[in-house]
């Protein structure tokens, strides 16, 4: 996970541009507008989802409709 928030965001790391959510206790709504929201600082925002397997398998056909147009 630290290699991937430092490819991804650099050495611009900080609270307002990196997000980690549990993906058992993670809402569809929240997610979205989690990535919705544009960065506060920086380029780019990162957000993650531990454990996410159940919480995409219950999501695949929304988060495969935000993947193809955001």
């Amino acid at each position: 996970l630290l290699t991937v928030r430092h490819w991804v965001l650099g050495d611009d790391v900080n609270d307002f541009n990196f997000s980690s959510y549990e993906g058992q206790s993670l809402d569809l709504a929240s997610l979205l507008d989690e990535l919705r929201t544009p960065p506060f600082i920086g380029e780019r925002r990162l957000v993650v989802v531990e454990d996410a397997d159940k919480f995409v398998s219950e999501h695949r056909a929304s988060l495969e409709r935000y993947l193809d147009g955001p």
